[in-house]
């Protein structure tokens, strides 16, 4: 078995609000960690690279120089995008 075939351990326990592994549990709503329900202090931005390593387990994961993954920047800019797409369509 290559490690490529190996079954994550986080997608076994995904939720809509967060992901457990361990004695780890990160929720997205509330945007913290909890070790053993204890919470982990983290900064906004350490909590947003925990996210994007988590959500992107077993891949390779660029970032740009300020630290912000490639993923989210497409995200964030299609979000923009779409928003001014739908800003034009009103405005109309």
């Amino acid at each position: 078995m290559t490690p490529a075939d190996e079954k994550n351990p986080i997608d076994e326990r995904r939720s809509n609000d967060g992901y457990e592994f361990g004695p780890f549990r990160v929720d997205k709503v509330k945007r913290r960690l909890l070790r053993d329900g204890q919470i982990v202090p983290l900064t906004p931005k350490a909590f947003d690279t925990l996210l994007v390593l988590i959500e992107h387990a077993g891949q390779l994961v660029e970032k740009t120089n300020d630290g912000e993954s490639m993923a989210r920047r497409r995200r964030r800019r299609k979000q923009s995008h779409a928003k001014h797409f739908r800003s034009a369509q009103g405005s109309r």
